[in-house]
């Protein structure tokens, strides 16, 4: 399975996006450096919503890792900018 999400920044660290599977997701970036990434999700509520933490290595406009899900999960993701 894949999914996809597009994010808008809502302000400072805080990210916001609907998933192409439909849940609405919140992400506040918690840490961001030259090779590192860190973010947390929080769904809006809805029947299947989860955490997460996602972390990964960073270069230069690209970053990639692993995501831990409050439902037991984890999954690698993949980003750009």
């Amino acid at each position: 399975m894949h999914w996809s999400i597009t994010l808008h920044n809502i302000g400072g660290s805080n990210y916001r996006g609907t998933w192409s599977h439909g849940y609405v997701t919140s992400f506040t970036m918690t840490s961001f450096t030259k090779g590192a990434v860190a973010m947390q999700r929080t769904d809006k509520p809805a029947f299947g919503a989860v955490t997460g933490s996602y972390t990964g290595s960073r270069n230069g406009n690209h970053a990639a890792g692993e995501a831990a899900i409050s439902n037991g999960g984890t999954s690698s993701w993949d980003a750009t900018w």
